[in-house]
């Protein structure tokens, strides 16, 4: 009998320990994305050509040469804005006024990386900006042939940023952008 009673106790002693409870971390939705299916873009007022995924780009706004490509599973906006270079000061111009916002994102970002194009051949020559950390515009890039075309262009979430949860949605149009990249022409011969 006091077999059991001991063996009693053993248990209860053993069965009354509290595990520490822990809040459950932050989770976020994961997001399936589909394969890219590009086609060739014309802008209208021009003979540019590039090429734009598809599946992603619902809602494409050309007013003002802006073009607004909105990735609306994704909550967030390709902007790219066209200018024409008239001057040979608005080269200098287009590239401080980038520049000028670059270094604004630049400030707030945890760090900064770049990516230098040019295609010599379709005479396009660009420069890719991506921030990391929470930033406004997570992508800032521009295009140019550097006499008569600047295409300015930037990535802008339409939500709170949470650089850690939009990271692949930010990836995945990095490389819509970087087919953008190897695709634009000027004079439409892509």
């Amino acid at each position: 009998m006091k077999k059991v009673k001991y063996l009693i106790l053993v248990l209860l002693i053993l069965s009354c320990r509290e595990q520490a409870l822990m809040p459950k971390p932050d989770g976020y939705f994961r997001i399936e994305f589909n394969k890219p299916n590009y086609k060739k873009f014309k802008k209208t007022d021009s003979k540019t050509t590039f090429y734009l995924n598809k599946n992603e780009t619902t809602e494409i706004d050309s007013i003002n040469n802006v073009l607004k490509v909105s990735y609306l599973t994704l909550n967030m906006d390709l902007i790219l804005k066209f200018n024409s270079l008239s001057k040979a000061d608005n080269i200098k111009r287009n590239l401080d006024d980038f520049y000028n916002i670059v270094q604004t994102h630049a400030k707030k970002s945890n760090k900064l990386s770049i990516k230098d194009y040019e295609n010599e051949q379709h005479k396009v020559y660009g420069r890719l900006y991506e921030f990391k950390g929470n930033v406004a515009t997570p992508l800032q890039f521009f295009l140019t042939d550097s006499t008569t075309n600047f295409v300015r262009g930037h990535l802008q979430p339409k939500s709170k940023i949470v650089y850690d949860s939009i990271y692949p949605s930010i990836q995945y149009i990095k490389n819509d952008v970087l087919v953008l990249f190897e695709s634009l022409q000027w004079d439409g011969k892509n």
